[in-house]
This record gives C-alpha cells, structure tokens and sequence, in this order.
C-alpha cells in the first residue's frame, strides 16, 4: 500500500492517486485536515492506524511508501476557540504523524519528501546554510513588501 499524507481536498494528490490506483497500487490519502474532526491515528506497541472521517482505514504495518505532499493545517472543533489550546493540539498532532512516518522509514517504509528533510527546502534557511558555509550568494529579496 502507498500512503499519501496530504487531504481530499488536495487535486495533486488525488490525481497521483487515480494514476496509481489504475497501476493497481493500493492507495490510502491520509487526510492531516480531518485531524480534530474525526479522523484518528493511532499508534500503540502492536500496531499503527489511520482511520479517516470518512471511516476508511489503514493499517500502517501495510504500507510500504509514504508520499508526504503537503501538510495542511488541521480543522479544530469549533468549541477550541483559546488560541494556545489550538497550538497545543496542533503540535500532538503533528509530533504523532511526522513522528510515526519517520518511524516507518525508520523501519525501511520507503519515503517521498521526508518530513524533518523538508524543513531543509526553506529558501532562507538554505540562503543562510549557503552563506554560513561560504558560498557566494547573489543579493537576495524575499519579501511580501511590494514597494521592496
């Protein structure tokens, strides 16, 4: 089974998705919007799960790539409304998924676009690495400034 770790929502992914599926792949969208709005992932000494919303499932155990396209930000339950709770829960969550894709490749899952490496294709944190290591780096702007 492939996992694509993204949303429903996401037309790149369900494009990669019917692709493989008519390359007979066993796909599963992990959907990281439905996080707080019923969708579970569970993780326990035996076994790894993702239940969807919808009520779809998979076991992790099965998988044996996991694309990381996009994380998107998790829908709370209306009732969250202190903005510190909201940041709490969306760390849990993300320390659980990326923790446990990393755990999988860890454990010779195949991964596309590694989580933690991701972090690295930050345009300034690659400028300043590139600076830091002392590659010439033309003048750069990144701004949302448009008089800049």
């Amino acid at each position: 089974m492939i996992l694509i770790v993204s949303s429903l929502l996401d037309r790149h992914a369900q494009v990669v998705a019917r692709i493989l599926e008519r390359r007979r792949a066993q796909i599963f969208i992990g959907d990281v919007m439905e996080f707080s709005a019923g969708a579970q992932l569970s993780l326990d000494a035996h076994e790894l799960a993702w239940t969807r919303a919808d009520g779809h499932s998979a076991r992790l155990a099965d998988v044996h790539s996991v694309w990381c396209r996009r994380n998107f930000a998790p829908n709370f339950d209306p009732a969250l409304r202190d903005a510190c709770d909201r940041d709490f829960v969306r760390r849990q969550w993300v320390e659980l998924l990326w923790g446990s894709v990393c755990t999988m490749g860890a454990q010779g899952t195949r991964l596309v676009s590694e989580p933690y490496r991701q972090q690295a294709a930050s345009k300034p944190l690659q400028l300043a690495i590139a600076r830091r290591l002392g590659l010439k780096v033309p003048e750069t702007l990144i701004s949302n400034d448009a008089d800049a």
